[in-house]
């Protein structure tokens, strides 16, 4: 028997893919065990899995490191650390969003494709430090800092 656990972010993808998964099992009857489940929020005092912890510092700091001389957004975001970082998914928004805190990096853009919502105002693009705040709001908003 296969087990898996799917975090999805989105309501409207979590509806499909539950319906998706509801015919495979039926075509593959006690074969899968699933479940699918909205990302974990934290408060601030809960702490996110060590090893995603971990591979998070390690994609962000060589996506910094490797970027640092560079003045393209787009150079900066289609590095492969970068998009690791995006692929670890819902469960690293609080990782991202505390990273902001203590070390504020282009991360709008991560943030956008994991959660597929942007809190920035059409005034404040290109702003960096609105921007940041703007997703730090967010973040406190949506329960993944402390308020």
């Amino acid at each position: 028997m296969s087990k898996f656990t799917i975090e999805v972010a989105d309501t409207a993808v979590e509806s499909r893919l539950l319906h998706f998964l509801s015919d495979l099992e039926k075509n593959f009857p006690a074969k899968l065990q699933w479940q699918v489940k909205q990302p974990r929020k934290t408060n601030g005092s809960a702490k996110p899995d060590t090893s995603l912890s971990e591979r998070f510092e390690a994609h962000f700091q060589r996506w910094k490191k490797e970027t640092a001389p560079l003045s393209s957004t787009h150079a900066m975001f289609s590095h492969p650390d970068y998009l690791e970082i995006i692929k670890l998914g819902g469960a690293a928004v609080p990782l991202i969003l505390k990273k902001m805190q203590v070390d504020p990096q282009h991360l709008f853009y991560a943030l956008l494709k994991i959660t597929g919502e942007n809190p920035v105002p059409a005034v404040h693009i290109g702003k960096f430090d609105k921007m940041t705040n703007d997703w730090l709001d967010w973040g406190r908003q949506k329960g993944y800092l402390q308020k």
